[in-house]
């Protein structure tokens, strides 16, 4: 909406109110009063108005279904029956997948499909995991359908804009909660000797998975900005997002805003030197450094929620890795125990979550180790090889290295995070993988345009 009303230039007053408009409008006001109904103890309430929202899906288009995908993800663990329970989110994939196979919006359905039925059949071993593996299934789904499609490389500015808004809603409900003491599965806490300081998770319910969501939406913003496609307002809803890394004290987050922060001076000084400095670039740029030095200021000011002493315990541990050396260790041996399986189909969805090292830990806390215990040695090599290809192929048509920026960061922040059976996983490569798709979209309408223009000026030249 705000991206339309900047493009052509006209004022809120004079646009008109779309039904899909509408249908988002009243979404965010349902999706508030569904926190609201969690923040008074009304969980019947919240189920209630979730149902509405997933009925607005059922009565929308197949666009109406993937913005509400982007718009509800960071509203996943409320819209249930319990907190943290089972989402009714999966009925806006399911949704979104059978209208968008009915209306024919998505090109090569019948390969994404077989894709589908194919990941099934090598994966089939995991049915005994029961509605883990279904629920996995169908986040699997969501950017299956929703990656190479026309409408993601057409609206991928407005999706983004429309997890961002959501993702700082949802944080401030967050906030709340916390405030209140309602939190979706446990809480982590940091002890710096003189007080105890909780770390925030947002409604994600996990800290360190939170503080990697936040990193990699700010990410997907810092390269729409370099792409000259930013909607306004999105700045200031950044240092929002930033300020909510820095409140789950996790060192995995502050690596992944360090490799934000290092592609966008890299990208935006090269962009600089190679096509000139508009001056309102130069403005926005004082502007931010204003605007970061006065979020700095009031986080060390004391008023603020953010504890400078529990940061400096977090990163002054005798273990940064936070034991998770141990943990790896213990898969390893885990891998020499189970033998040739490990080779074809490693130990599976359900002896994974079974599984206990390290005290009460099942999870790795290693995107690539978690790979290999789940889906066994080739599988993980196969994925490797197809993500690779697709890096190369992305940078054939065109896509600016900035655009690499979030693949890159879930990459990193990889070696110290799991992720393939928690409910951002999929989303945050959709993001990912989106902005790829998008940069070589850009690149290659350029190219088209460059052509027309110099044949152009070879018919002008040739015909008086």
């Amino acid at each position: 909406m705000l991206t339309y009303a900047h493009a052509t230039g006209l004022s809120i007053l004079n646009r008109k109110i779309t039904g899909q408009s509408l249908s988002m409008g009243l979404s965010y006001v349902l999706l508030l009063g569904v926190c609201a109904g969690w923040l008074l103890s009304l969980g019947k309430v919240s189920f209630l108005l979730t149902l509405v929202v997933v009925a607005i899906a059922a009565v929308g288009s197949s666009e109406t279904c993937c913005r509400l995908l982007f718009a509800c993800f960071p509203f996943f663990n409320v819209m249930g029956a319990d907190l943290g329970g089972t989402s009714m989110f999966y009925l806006l994939v399911l949704l979104y997948v059978l209208k968008a196979t009915i209306d024919g919006s998505v090109a090569h359905t019948r390969e994404r499909y077989v894709a589908l039925m194919l990941i099934f059949v090598f994966t089939v071993y995991n049915i005994d995991a029961g509605l883990t593996y279904v629920k996995w299934l169908i986040h699997l789904a969501a950017p299956l359908f929703v990656l190479g499609t026309a409408r993601l490389k057409e609206n991928f500015p407005t999706y983004v804009r429309f997890l961002t808004v959501s993702l700082v809603i949802s944080g401030f409900m967050g906030l709340m909660m916390m405030d209140r003491g309602v939190y979706l599965y446990t809480f982590g806490t940091v002890n710096t000797g003189v007080d105890v300081t909780t770390r925030f998770s947002g409604l994600v319910g996990d800290s360190v998975v939170f503080g990697q969501v936040v990193a990699l939406v700010v990410g997907a913003n810092a390269y729409l900005m370099y792409a000259g496609k930013m909607y306004s307002g999105a700045f200031p809803i950044m240092l929002v997002l930033v300020f909510f890394a820095f409140l789950t004290y996790s060192k995995g987050a502050l690596i992944c805003l360090a490799i934000v922060g290092v592609f966008a001076l890299f990208g935006f000084v090269r962009k600089a030197a190679r096509d000139g400095l508009p001056v309102r670039y130069l403005v926005g740029a004082v502007l931010a450094l204003a605007a970061a030095y006065l979020l700095a200021t009031y986080m060390l000011s004391g008023s603020s929620l953010f504890s400078a002493d529990a940061l400096a315990t977090r990163l002054d541990s005798s273990d940064l890795l936070t034991a998770r050396r141990d943990i790896w260790n213990a898969y390893f041996k885990l891998w020499d125990s189970t033998g040739l399986p490990m080779l074809f189909k490693g130990i599976g969805f359900d002896t994974y979550l079974s599984t206990t090292v390290y005290g009460r830990w099942h999870n790795c806390h290693n995107l690539y180790i978690e790979a290999v215990t789940l889906f066994g040695w080739i599988v993980t090599v196969v994925m490797a090889v197809a993500l690779a290809s697709h890096f190369v192929n992305m940078k054939r048509k065109g896509a600016a290295f900035f655009a690499y920026m979030p693949c890159i960061l879930l990459l990193a922040s990889g070696f110290i995070l799991h992720g393939f059976l928690d409910f951002p996983f999929f989303y945050e490569w959709t993001v990912a993988l989106g902005c790829l798709e998008f940069a070589a979209t850009g690149a290659g309408e350029r190219k088209n345009e460059k052509q027309k223009e110099a044949y152009s000026a070879i018919k002008s030249f040739i015909e008086p």
